[in-house]
């Protein structure tokens, strides 16, 4: 494993910020999926006004067999159905809960044209439970106040020390396959995943995901969280852990770029519960910028180490 030396990640950014503007936008959508849009429901999308109700009222009509095609089993509605979130900004004010989706995928216009913004420094944006073959796509998210310019130009001003959670799981219902795709976030959540609870939550994949400027990624509390696939994802932390463990694991990296002072792999010194003990934290293809050769995991007597594969790893100085 080569660790080389180079300046601080200026360049890393440049290379972030140019690939963050080049995902695809995708509106139109195959005829095997009914759609509806949360502008059905009286949302604005223009910074201002709250659009909490809205996001409510059509999540809740989600579930409703005629906008999907779904039936009602133990494991929640089932259907191949699309919440679209087109281009604006969209004010959120209250937690909305994630839970009893099977089938469900959540698509915005892309990054910088959907902008989802969580105006509170506390509590979580999304209350999830038994998710199951769900999805939320090509969105960003933010944590923070909508202003507006003395020239009426609408800019968030981001919270400095929220203890918001952006995505929080509590149930014991048990969630499997779930996906988040083309997802940025450039805020400071607390976390932007908290994984709690005993029961299956697992085959989770991230894909082409970016994390500017974050504090905390994800906390697994739960000994089933297990299978978490990160592909082609960027991490730039100026503080904080990207994985905090306590229970579960089996967490596998591939590709993308991870910027970073603190810890990739926190493993909590109190009992873990399924995977913590197993070598099964993989890095593969991916470049990383550590300010200490020891940030890849603070314990490696608890785990028999996080192996990297083909990677590039650098010291900031």
């Amino acid at each position: 494993m080569a660790i080389k030396y180079r300046f601080p990640f200026i360049i890393y950014l440049l290379f972030v910020t140019n690939t963050c503007k080049t995902i695809s936008t995708k509106t139109d959508y195959p005829a095997l999926y009914n759609y509806i849009s949360v502008k059905n429901f009286g949302a604005i999308g223009n910074g201002i006004n709250d659009d909490t109700r809205a996001f409510k009222q059509a999540l809740e009509n989600c579930k409703s067999s005629s906008i999907l095609r779904i039936n009602n089993t133990n494991a929640g509605p089932r259907g191949t159905g699309i919440l679209h979130i087109p281009k604006g900004i969209y004010k959120i004010t209250e937690t909305i809960e994630l839970k009893h989706f099977n089938g469900l995928r959540i698509i915005g216009d892309g990054i910088e044209n959907t902008v989802i913004v969580y105006s509170k420094d506390e509590a979580c944006l999304f209350d999830c439970d038994q998710l199951i073959n769900f999805s939320i796509e090509n969105i960003e998210i933010e944590n923070g106040i909508v202003k507006l310019t003395n020239n009426n130009k609408i800019y968030i001003d981001n919270f400095l020390n929220s203890k918001a959670i952006c995505f929080e799981w509590n149930g014991n219902s048990g969630d499997r396959f779930l996906k988040f795709q083309d997802v940025l976030c450039t805020t400071k959540f607390e976390y932007f995943w908290i994984i709690n609870g005993s029961t299956t939550h697992s085959e989770v994949s991230y894909i082409r995901c970016t994390f500017l400027n974050a504090n905390n990624i994800i906390k697994l509390n739960n000994p089933q969280s297990v299978n978490h696939s990160f592909h082609d994802c960027n991490f730039e932390l100026n503080s904080g852990k990207i994985f905090t463990i306590k229970a579960g694991g089996f967490i596998n990296i591939y590709g993308g770029s991870i910027v970073l002072v603190n810890d990739l792999f926190y493993f909590d010194p109190s009992p873990h519960g399924i995977g913590i003990h197993n070598n099964q934290y993989t890095i593969t293809n991916t470049r990383i910028e550590l300010s200490n050769s020891r940030n890849l995991n603070n314990a490696p007597m608890i785990v028999n180490s996080v192996s990297t594969t083909n990677c590039d790893i650098f010291l900031i100085k």
